[in-house]
């Protein structure tokens, strides 16, 4: 299988860490986002929305992270990232979706105007934003703290991919000054043992 990435975007992170946990060997493309690699042709092809990750497996093309994390965790049977049980796959789900409808899209917008703009050259971060985002994720970064109360991962005692698509975000949040509840910081203090999150921390800047 083959899966195009960047080392420095969450959602690629997801299927890396998905990946990388559950021993399954990737060939890694690294799509030059910098420089528009992600608006030509030949990958719009791939995806046409222009973003990774994107997961080709002999002949399937595969995009959006959360399908790609499911996918991957599929090719290994009676594994604990995605057990076979419909409420906690619906619990899953759950996570899944809120993260790219609530918590993703807050702290991206303070990614993107103090880390990503800086990388691609494109001016000082925007203040108002930065400030939307800031208030959206102590909104729902409250939701992530109160969940993870008692609890070791998302789901209570077993990891699963719902960990592993919340958290990246978070995680590369708090290098750009948004810090999460003691529960959160906690929870990514547990996923910082794991083998598969030091494999695939993004570079500092």
């Amino acid at each position: 299988m083959k899966l195009y990435s960047h080392p420095v975007s969450t959602n690629a992170r997801k299927a890396r860490l998905t990946a990388a946990h559950l021993g399954i060997a990737l060939e890694e493309q690294m799509v030059d986002l910098k420089n528009g690699e992600q608006r030509t042709p030949a990958f719009l092809a791939k995806n046409p929305n222009g973003k990774v990750p994107v997961l080709e497996d002999d002949g399937f093309v595969l995009w959006e992270s959360n399908a790609i994390c499911q996918y991957l965790a599929a090719q290994v049977p009676g594994n604990s990232l995605f057990p076979s049980d419909a409420r906690a796959r619906a619990d899953i789900n759950r996570w899944q979706s809120w993260e790219l409808a609530h918590l993703g899209p807050a702290i991206s917008r303070v990614i993107y105007q103090k880390m990503i703009k800086q990388i691609l050259g494109l001016g000082d971060p925007d203040a108002a934003i930065v400030k939307q985002g800031e208030e959206k994720f102590a909104r729902f970064g409250a939701v992530l703290n109160a969940a993870l109360e008692g609890r070791r991962f998302l789901l209570g005692d077993a990891l699963t991919i719902a960990d592993f698509t919340v958290a990246p975000n978070v995680s590369l949040g708090r290098r750009v000054g948004l810090e999460p509840g003691r529960h959160v910081v906690a929870w990514l203090d547990r996923l910082g043992e794991l083998d598969a999150w030091k494999r695939t921390e993004p570079p500092q800047r």
